[in-house]
């Protein structure tokens, strides 16, 4: 397979008759024109992958650049064959909105897989295989369509202007490749909370990983979650639930086998989490700050790591912050201008593709120099 660049993987991984099978799963007919599906979803990756990112610019690609070669594939049309594309930009923005979500779900899902089978052959064992989840959130167009779907915040101020989206994500620890992300309304009757979100991601992630997860994930619900998808945990708990499980308040450094158990308020949000539990131990140290002792760190673990390995290990929880900069940020995913719902689950899932193929160049890369692509800087390398 040709990996020098995301275009060569990309044709590699998701050929026509692969997209050609799922629209017709999806009862829909495939389109010989210019905008196939196929051609359309690498315009709407690579758009985030460019400095320019609109649809002219897009459509303006399948002329002058590299993107020509995707035509190739338009075996049904005399225009793409000849390279005749006009520059407006109508017959791609109806492309973008015909094709399912299904579709494009399975099209990130198989790119995806591919890239952490390829990224799994260059380590030693899935075990190796470590996650740090986390959540965030995502500012979407005004529009009534996405006001319907995800409602305004509001606080002692009023009402903000745009719509906010909850999204989690769990980013490899080595490479910072993403699952495909979890998300829903952040606010309003249907607004869903991160641990909510936590099961989508952790079902997408391989048997005997381990997650890392801040304190917001050192509750029952998660350990249960994971324990029940074969995963182990490494997640920081607030220091009075772990008093209260160890009838006593952790001083130094120490640990001890516990038998977590969900609470009466768990039981009440959980029923069927009554009769559940989840082995694993409490390790806890002081953190410190120059002389002075700042707060106790404790960790809830199902891992049969040494205590201070799984210390190290928590240590890398602060490598999701920059993977969600990055992918944020730099990709300029803090705000998606789609007018419907659809449309901005679609630049959702395929932001993260075109987040996830410039992190398998550089752990391609990282892999051949014999270093680690968490030395490469993402920004330089877009």
């Amino acid at each position: 397979m040709k990996e020098h660049d995301p275009l060569s993987f990309y044709r590699a991984t998701i050929t026509p008759e692969y997209v050609t099978e799922l629209l017709q799963a999806a009862k829909i007919a495939p389109r010989a024109g210019i905008f196939s599906a196929t051609t359309v979803v690498w315009l709407m990756i690579a758009q985030r992958m460019g400095e320019n990112d609109t649809l002219s610019a897009a459509v303006k690609s399948l002329r002058l650049r590299r993107e020509r070669e995707l035509l190739e594939d338009s075996s049904g049309s005399c225009r793409a064959r000849a390279g005749r594309i006009a520059s407006g930009t109508s017959g791609y923005s109806q492309a973008r909105k015909r094709i399912p979500i299904t579709v494009v779900e399975q099209i990130a899902d198989r790119l995806n897989e591919t890239i952490l089978t390829y990224r799994r052959k260059q380590s030693r064992s899935v075990k190796d295989d470590v996650y740090v989840i986390d959540g965030s959130t995502i500012r979407v167009a005004h529009t009534p369509d996405n006001l319907a779907e995800y409602p305004q915040h509001t606080n002692q101020h009023g009402e903000s202007h745009y719509p906010l989206i909850r999204i989690a994500v769990a980013t490899h620890a080595d490479t910072g490749i993403i699952t495909r992300p979890s998300f829903g309304p952040y606010n309003g009757p249907n607004a869903v909370s991160e641990h909510e979100l936590a099961k989508g991601v952790l079902s997408q992630l391989p048997e005997g990983a381990t997650v890392i997860g801040d304190r917001l994930y050192g509750c029952f619900r998660f350990a249960h979650i994971a324990n029940s998808l074969n995963l182990k945990v490494v997640c920081r708990m607030k220091e009075s639930n772990a008093k209260a499980m160890l009838k006593f308040a952790p001083t130094g450094i120490g640990e001890q086998t516990v038998v977590w158990t969900p609470s009466a308020h768990d039981q009440k949000r959980n029923p069927e989490m009554c009769d559940e539990k989840v082995q694993g131990r409490l390790v806890w140290c002081p953190l410190s700050e120059g002389r002075k002792t700042k707060e106790m760190l404790v960790i809830f673990t199902t891992t049969d790591l040494p205590l201070k390995s799984v210390i190290a290990l928590y240590g890398r929880r602060w490598l999701v912050e920059t993977d969600l900069r990055n992918l944020k940020a730099t990709l300029k995913m803090n705000f998606i201008d789609a007018k419907s719902p659809a449309m901005i689950s679609k630049e959702i899932i395929l932001g993260s593709c075109a987040y996830n193929l410039l992190c398998y160049m550089m752990s391609t890369a990282a892999a051949r120099e014999k270093m680690s692509a968490r030395q490469l800087s993402f920004t330089a390398v877009l």
